[in-house]
């Protein structure tokens, strides 16, 4: 008896409970997050899903200024019944007015605080971020439209179908103090005709700071298979000329193989890439002649597309890539010429694509 006494004593410490326990009664869940404004006075925009009554989840918007990130959620709370918690966050915007500066100077305590989730979506957006947020004005003024849902399928669906690349909060402050390699995270703009939010490209980085310069939605699919960082699916068409008529013909992405043959002054980057063609309505089955020709007009596009991503990344001092961690490890003579955005602006770099058919449908 005496021995079970003791027993217990010894597990009453283990019982006291977690020392950072915080009820869900007293917090409210923030699932969208946008950040704007300049340093040392930076807006700091959320919505949160709120229920009431049988009008099941609405959104709810508020915003609140400070001095920093941290600042400016200390003063939300004062205008909050509940404190905001963003350890469930879906998505982090970033206006790209405000990404023009050191976009570090905004993060530093998402990545301090150990509660914040870091496989949060981010994004960059054009003009005001009001408009991502929903048509609802504050907490207390109503419901908004599911912006917020809506974000979050959408940066679902880029990632799947490796539209833009795919870096979460962890990923980018990777990136952003890697030496050799670039930030490149998705751009956003307000559609016309939908009013929602649509994908614009890709915004291009160098070092913490937004170049003002974008891939357009085909160069971030190059981007994508330049990098080997392809999602589920990338799939795109081109128009060709075949038997006297334009056609297009539709290729989904398989994978690829690349060799990286760098010089003092130039580098020749050669991917192979393996497809299945999902649209060629020229003939159901393909003659081994027009097979090799398809492959010949496939592999002279998508190097062209190519080209013109690097060129473009090359023109913004941007390299997203990330051939500076290849020449920093093993060309150290060339990563010691100078500052590596300038050497990799004004290297002579040149793209060999050579693609392989290996599915063309049932009807082959």
């Amino acid at each position: 008896m005496k021995k079970k006494v003791l027993l217990i004593l010894l597990l009453l410490p283990l019982l006291s409970g977690c020392w950072d326990e915080l009820y869900f009664k007293d917090l409210q869940i923030v699932t969208l997050v946008g950040i704007g404004g300049e340093k040392g006075d930076v807006t700091v925009h959320y919505s949160f899903p709120s229920v009431s009554g049988g009008n099941g989840v609405e959104y709810l918007t508020a915003k609140a200024s400070g001095s920093s990130f941290s600042d400016a959620r200390n003063n939300m709370n004062l205008k909050t019944g509940k404190v905001l918690d963003i350890s469930q966050l879906q998505v982090l915007l970033l206006s790209d007015k405000s990404a023009e500066a050191n976009i570090f100077d905004y993060l530093d305590s998402l990545y301090r605080t150990p509660r914040n989730r870091l496989s949060s979506h981010v994004a960059l957006v054009k003009g005001e971020l009001d408009a991502y947020m929903g048509n609802g004005k504050n907490e207390n003024s109503g419901k908004t439209q599911d912006t917020p849902e809506f974000l979050t399928q959408l940066m679902d669906t880029i990632k799947e179908y490796s539209l833009s690349t795919d870096y979460n909060v962890q990923d980018m402050g990777s990136i952003m103090f890697a030496q050799g390699q670039d930030l490149a995270l998705p751009l956003l703009k307000m559609s016309e005709e939908s009013g929602q939010p649509e994908l614009d490209g890709t915004a291009l980085f160098n070092d913490f700071t937004y170049t003002g310069k974008s891939l357009d939605i085909t160069e971030s699919k190059m981007l994508n298979i330049l990098q080997h960082n392809t999602g589920k699916f990338l799939r795109d068409t081109y128009i060709f000329e075949v038997q006297g008529r334009e056609v297009p013909v539709t290729y989904e992405f398989i994978r690829s193989r690349k060799n990286w043959d760098i010089g003092e002054t130039s580098i020749t980057i050669r991917e192979t890439i393996h497809v299945e063609i999902d649209e060629y309505s020229v003939t159901p089955v393909i003659g081994k002649g027009e097979f090799a020709e398809l492959e010949k007009k496939l592999s002279a596009a998508i190097e062209n597309d190519m080209q013109k991503t690097v060129e473009s990344m090359q023109e913004a001092k941007s390299d997203a890539i990330g051939i500076g961690r290849r020449v920093r490890a093993f060309h150290h003579n060339l990563w010691e010429k100078g500052d590596w955005h300038d050497t990799f602006s004004e290297l002579d770099i040149q793209v060999k694509v050579k693609v392989k058919v290996e599915r063309t449908g049932i009807l082959d």
